[in-house]
């Protein structure tokens, strides 16, 4: 693992019954001699690598199997949190980061017990909000491309492992070089190689990055009102807003700051894909040279996410006024149908009521959209066919009570 530029290094090993001879890892300008942690010896070729808490940066081997150990030069640097046979768990403050938890971790080599590995994960994904990297050989894969070679990799195994990945908001981080980290049979007929080890990074990493970016001035957050706290970022689904001043000095470490992220988590910023929202208050000139600066372009009025609209200024009824043209396309698409009164209620339940549920938890829609949407469903209620408007029997509110009182729950 690379470390930064002042020279601390971190690496993990892990060592599965083998003698090897000393192999040597490059930090720097200097060569730290990285041992076989089963070997006896092992303790006095550690002590060139500075303070090491023996006891503790590492994780003893069963016989001539399995054996962890996390090694760093400066022992302020790294505090243990928790270990076992399968994991180390340390807190990191290294020059220049924010503070992050690494995990060295070995997962369990038997496919009948990898549900003991996933629940240890997720165990530990809940044992802090820091920032976190996960690494080391999970002996699991995440897709049928990870393995080559010999039997397809077995569903439910990748599913679960998936599963956990996702449940953690962990990203897969990008693994430069040779794709597979395992193999049997090399140059044989029976041939097999698979993507065994590999980081998987937590969402925090980048809030991390970001919090670290305002607390040194280098972007300033927004204020969306007169004493609220200042906001700098978002994140929502897969999506991210980043909030800061329209300066130019921001714009620049906005870019430097998005670089480190897609090079430490091996994702990439979609900038056809992304918008820029401005103030009232910005100046067109600013507008452009900012947008110019990032390669993104400027939200334009009509602009949605996630099938809302992005800018929310003016008359809020003709805004949302969508919601009701939708609702009346899908109820003009069930009145050619001949449709009984439990027909009829079904559809208006589970559709049309659901239809405006999503926007309803981010606008508090006008009195008047709502209106216009029952008379929607009502006239679609007691309409008998598409040229007949029917007789209206009761009013709207009183079908929305309890069929207990008379209603139909509407």
């Amino acid at each position: 693992m690379e470390g930064p530029s002042d020279g601390s290094s971190l690496a993990i090993i892990h060592q599965k019954s083998v003698r090897a001879d000393p192999r040597i890892m490059e930090a720097g300008n200097e060569k730290d001699v990285v041992m076989d942690p089963n070997e006896k010896h092992v303790e006095t070729q550690l002590g060139q690598l500075g303070e090491l808490d023996k006891d503790n940066g590492k994780s003893e081997a069963r016989g001539h199997t399995g054996g962890l150990a996390m090694l760093w030069k400066n022992q302020d640097d790294g505090k243990l949190l928790s270990f076992s046979n399968n994991r180390i768990d340390l807190e990191l403050k290294l020059e220049g980061y924010p503070l992050f938890r690494a995990s060295g971790f070995y997962g369990e080599p038997q496919r009948s017990l990898c549900g003991n590995s996933w629940r240890l994960i997720r165990q530990l994904a809940g044992e802090s909000n820091l920032p976190w990297c996960l690494m080391g050989d999970l002996n699991n894969v995440l897709h049928l491309s990870d393995k080559r070679g010999g039997r397809s990799y077995p569903g439910w195994l990748i599913q679960g492992f998936q599963d956990m990945v996702s449940e953690c908001n962990l990203i897969d981080m990008e693994l430069v070089g040779y794709l597979f980290t395992w193999e049997k049979g090399k140059g044989t007929a029976t041939w097999v190689e698979v993507r065994l080890g590999r980081a998987l990074i937590n969402q925090e990493e980048f809030s991390a990055l970001i919090r670290e970016y305002e607390r040194v001035g280098k972007i300033l957050g927004c204020k969306v009102a007169r004493g609220a706290p200042v906001l700098s970022h978002m994140f929502f689904a897969d999506d991210c807003y980043v909030f800061c001043k329209a300066y130019e000095d921001s714009t620049i470490n906005v870019i430097e700051m998005l670089r480190i992220f897609q090079k430490a988590s091996g994702q990439q910023v979609n900038l056809q894909k992304s918008s820029i929202f401005f103030s009232a208050n910005t100046v067109n000139g600013v507008k452009q040279r900012v947008c110019s600066t990032l390669g993104v372009n400027e939200a334009g009025e009509e602009s949605t996410y996630l099938g809302l609209p992005n800018i929310v200024r003016g008359n809020k009824t003709a805004l949302l006024g969508f919601l009701k043209d939708k609702m009346r396309k899908r109820i003009q698409g069930w009145e050619g149908r001949l449709l009984s009164r439990a027909g009829k209620e079904l559809l208006i339940k589970t559709v049309a009521q659901s239809l405006p549920s999503y926007a309803m938890n981010v606008f508090l829609l006008p009195v008047k959209t709502c209106n216009e949407m029952e008379q929607l469903m009502c006239k679609f209620w007691w309409r008998s066919s598409k040229n007949n408007k029917g007789i209206h029997w009761k009013k709207w509110d009183d079908l929305a009570v309890h069929k207990s009182k008379g209603g139909m729950e509407f």
